[in-house]
């Protein structure tokens, strides 16, 4: 996943690990194959340790297709088209 390796340029991301990512899903989860993710002026000036405040998660705007669904879950099968 994107996230930020060292804060104050643009050049701190840096991709890492996410073994969560390939984990039973739980109640109410649901796993999306992304095909086109973003980062919103927050992100940017997060990065750039510009950010006044605690600007906690990173890189939330994104867009796929449903691989999988958790127990629960009811709106949504494999194959749904998904955005947020």
């Amino acid at each position: 996943r994107l996230d930020i390796g060292e804060r104050g340029t643009l050049e701190g991301l840096a991709l890492t690990a996410f073994p969560e990512a390939s984990a039973v899903l739980g109640e109410g989860q649901v796993r999306v194959a992304v095909r086109a993710a973003g980062v919103n002026f927050r992100d940017v000036l997060n990065v750039l340790d510009m950010y006044p405040g605690d600007a906690r998660d990173f890189g939330l705007e994104g867009a796929g297709v449903v691989v999988e669904v958790g127990p629960g879950v009811s709106g949504l099968v494999v194959g749904d088209r998904v955005m947020g």
